[in-house]
């Protein structure tokens, strides 16, 4: 995946403190995997996320979802 020069520098950052062994995750315990420390990489430099034309990640959306699902209340 194509990065923009600022996301590279990010990257570098942050693999730069895994491997100096202060790279800390969310809740504060340090990073000992180094797929970890990409996954944090990417995050943090925005690179992490692939949008496809309109939305957010992942949502399931469409008329075919939508009508396949039965409104609460209904046998």
């Amino acid at each position: 995946m194509a990065q923009t020069k600022k996301q590279q520098n990010k990257i570098d950052t942050v693999m730069g403190e895994f491997k100096d062994g202060t790279l800390k995750s969310g809740s504060g315990n340090k990073v000992t995997s180094k797929d970890q420390a990409i996954a944090i990489a990417l995050s943090e430099a925005g690179a992490a996320r692939k949008m496809n034309s309109g939305g957010m990640c992942g949502r399931p959306t469409g008329q075919g979802y939508r009508l396949s699902r039965k409104p609460k209340g209904m046998a």
